[in-house]
């Protein structure tokens, strides 16, 4: 399978000697200790530091242990390989080189192996990595920032990861393969993801230069735990030719609360882009969807459709930006279902359909279609299609819109410059007012220069 910056590096732990790899105090046993008392190291003593002097500590966790048979190693060619088996040092050897680096392996507890932001071993050797195994089964519960900024991997194979008792994926692959041509992250299948409740920034960035990327394996996770998939496909591929991301359409995603820039910038200079199962998605808790799909797959130039028929928008609060710039190159877009929508009172819709892209970029978009959208009194509408061109489609105003920034309500300024027609319905005496103003001073219905 062929296959992800904005974010503020956190601040790892240092870099320990070369000589001096680090374990955790509870895998020091007995016989790995020199010239310090035994007894000294009980759990009791160590947490009463007083007891224990630092130098002795220091130098009874100096060791490399391999636990029970293992280790975790970064070899020459610059594999990391996560728990090896002693059985296969020898092989891996033989095809890797020597082991440059040797890290604490997985000691069997399900509390190791969760390093949170500040503890992953390997991070101050992230950029030697280029592939990642897993040796033996690992099964932790915090996978957050595991492979954070490894952005020279290609490749990653995680079919012997336990993921059964995991509960945050948190920027697990942020920048994964972002400087190489290809990425591959294999065994996803395998996955059991049911307890995992945050998948903020999952695969973010992942594989930004990379050329054909495809993210396969997701179709029988359970996700029905999760609350946060805020950016979790977010800049995906933001160079690549294609993009493909299947298994959407079985995610039981009701208990999500936040979809935030979750296809933000996903494959924007991509020629091609396909992710399945979105109209499948169940939107039902969410409360914020903040540039959802903004600026994802803008170059794609392939007409498109895409059902949200289906998508319960009631508990929505924020959809600023949600389609902003969305597949603005495409020959075509239609949406489908908009007409089922039940809008949140008050919710804020500013720039939900605005199409000024980066630096400028106009949308060469030949259709936008949005059928019938109902939007209720109260809402914040600022540029909710700024500059977006040949926009077909009708709103339903059921009560006065408002400006976040009070004065006029710039709703559509620059809209459908060379063509496109949007229309406004109101529904009582006052939206009428409102409307008739709005449309003789902005020209909503195609060609003035502040439509």
């Amino acid at each position: 399978m062929a296959m992800l910056l904005t974010m503020a590096v956190p601040v790892f732990a240092e870099e320990p000697d070369s000589s001096i790899e680090q374990i955790p105090i509870d895998e020091v046993r007995e016989a790995d200790i020199e010239g310090v008392d035994a007894s000294s190291l009980e759990d009791s003593e160590i947490q009463n530091s007083q007891q224990v002097s630092i130098e002795k500590l220091k130098k009874a966790v100096a060791k490399v242990v391999v636990v029970d048979g293992t280790r975790t190693v970064l070899y020459e060619d610059g594999t990391l390989i996560l728990n090896e088996l002693d059985s296969d040092q020898e092989n891996n050897e033989a095809k890797h080189g020597a082991a440059s680096k040797e890290f604490p392996a997985w000691d069997g507890t399900e509390n190791d192996y969760a390093f949170g932001d500040t503890g992953v071993p390997w991070f101050n050797s992230r950029y030697n990595i280029k592939r990642v195994e897993i040796g033996s089964k690992i099964s932790p519960t915090d996978t957050s920032k595991w492979f954070f900024n490894c952005t020279n991997a290609s490749s990653a194979e995680l079919s012997n990861l336990d993921m059964s008792n995991v509960t945050s994926t948190d920027g697990m692959f942020y920048s994964f393969g972002s400087q190489t041509l290809s990425v591959t992250i294999s065994g996803l299948e395998t996955w059991d993801m049911s307890n995992v409740k945050n998948m903020h920034g999952t695969f973010q960035w992942v594989g930004q230069n990379a050329g054909n990327i495809a993210i396969l394996g997701m179709e029988d996770w359970n996700v029905s735990n999760v609350t946060d998939m805020s950016e979790m496909f977010d800049s995906i591929g933001y160079r690549a030719e294609s993009i493909m991301i299947s298994g959407l359409d079985g995610w039981d995603t009701r208990n999500v609360t936040t979809t935030q820039k979750m296809f933000y910038m996903l494959g924007y200079e991509a020629e091609a882009v396909t992710i399945s199962g979105l109209e499948n998605l169940n939107l039902e808790n969410v409360k914020t969807a903040v540039s959802m799909f903004e600026s994802c797959a803008s170059a794609d130039k392939c007409e498109f459709a895409l059902d949200v028929s289906k998508w319960n928008v009631s508990k929505i609060e924020n959809m600023n930006n949600m389609f902003s710039c969305f597949r603005m190159s495409a020959s075509k877009v239609t949406f489908l279902g908009f007409d089922k929508w039940k809008i949140n009172n008050h919710a804020n819709l500013s720039g939900m359909f605005q199409m000024m892209g980066m630096s400028g970029t106009s949308p060469t978009i030949s259709e936008y279609n949005i059928g019938i959208l109902t939007v209720p009194g109260g809402c914040i509408v600022d540029s909710m299609f700024y500059a977006a061109d040949n926009v077909k489609g009708t709103l339903i105003i059921n009560g006065m819109p408002i400006s976040e920034y009070g004065g006029d309500i710039n709703l559509a300024w620059g809209t459908n410059r060379t063509g496109g027609a949007l229309y406004l319905a109101p529904t009582n005496t006052a939206t009428l007012t409102w409307a008739q103003e709005t449309v003789d001073k902005y020209g909503l219905s195609g060609d003035q220069t502040q439509g």
